[in-house]
């Protein structure tokens, strides 16, 4: 192998405590932000077709009956419209956002510069490539997704009249096999997505980065090199398999070991609201207050783990790119 993932522990390590040590809280919560905010994490998205006779005015009368029996108030169903134009609006504000950080935060770990608004002006432009990118493969795995429930959908529409009143009857033979067999197939496209995200996080983002190319540029040369490294990225995502759990347990019994002092400390404060009600307004506001330190402390926490783990990514491709 002309490289191993594994080998690659102990200077990524070093950087990380090149980058974090000395401590100091408000550098962990500002590179922590960063990390968060980019898509860098810690762990690395019918009809019959048995001559049954059924037609399009079948289906038409099926979708027919399922709005009716749906029969939401106009109110209620402008709301929820709304409500989904808002999620979807802030939805790609976000994408937008974390695929800029998500340069900003190589960049962070790279030149140790923690600034945000001037590098979010020169990485504008990177982030805007990956955004698009990463607009047409949530749109395709949001097809696939559709695809392998339509069978589940079919069977809830056509059953919706007596969904709640008689949902036993839905768990014929038939319908439990369909069920498994959505489950393992979307179980077996998780597992795609995971490991095509991964590699493309890993070496077409780091690529863009350090090249200032375009995504598509940087996605056909980065996976028409894995054509010849096979092994070595098979290698990697293995390591990157190991040290995705092992972060994730230390990252579990630090979040618990943190959760400990500040859980007693709101119970502390709410508990004699509930048995005194005029100290109820003043334990909640408190209990807020904590709750939201709760979550800046782990933003901070977080710090370390997904600097070695970004590190190990830079580390890797300057290995993968010889």
């Amino acid at each position: 192998m002309k490289w191993n993932a594994f080998l690659l522990v102990k200077e990524s390590f070093s950087k990380t405590k090149e980058l974090i040590l000395p401590f100091d809280f408000m550098k962990w919560l500002k590179i922590g932000f960063i990390g968060i905010m980019s898509n860098f994490k810690v762990g690395g998205g019918g009809g019959s077709g048995n001559g049954s006779g059924y037609s399009s005015s079948r289906g038409s009368q099926t979708t027919g009956r399922f709005l009716q029996d749906v029969n939401i108030p106009s109110p209620l169903g402008y709301l929820i419209a709304g409500g989904i134009v808002v999620f979807a609006l802030l939805y790609l504000l976000f994408s937008y956002l974390r695929g800029v950080f998500t340069f900003i935060y190589l960049n962070t770990l790279e030149k140790k510069d923690t600034a945000i608004v001037n590098n979010f002006k020169r990485f504008n432009q990177l982030g805007i490539s990956f955004f698009k990118f990463k607009m047409i493969f949530d749109v395709i795995m949001l097809l696939i997704f559709a695809v392998v429930i339509s069978p589940l959908l079919y069977i809830v529409i056509t059953n919706w009249s007596t969904l709640f009143s008689n949902y036993k009857e839905l768990f014929t033979p038939m319908n439990i096999v369909i069920l498994v067999i959505c489950i393992f197939l979307l179980i077996i496209v998780a597992i795609i997505r995971g490991i095509f995200w991964s590699l493309v996080m890993n070496f077409s983002v780091v690529h863009m980065y350090y090249k200032k190319t375009i995504f598509s540029n940087s996605f056909f040369l980065t996976f028409g090199k894995m054509k010849k490294q096979l092994v070595e990225i098979i290698v990697f995502i293995l390591a990157r398999i190991v040290f995705s759990i092992c972060a994730g347990i230390l990252i579990f019994l630090a979040v618990v070991l943190l959760l400990i002092p500040f859980g007693l400390v709101i119970l502390l404060f709410i508990l004699p609201g509930i048995f005194y009600t005029p100290l109820l307004p003043l334990g909640i506001a408190v209990g807020v207050v904590l709750f939201i330190c709760f979550i800046i402390c782990c933003i901070a926490l977080n710090t370390p783990f997904l600097s070695f783990m970004t590190y190990h990514s830079i580390l890797s491709y300057k290995e993968f790119i010889k």
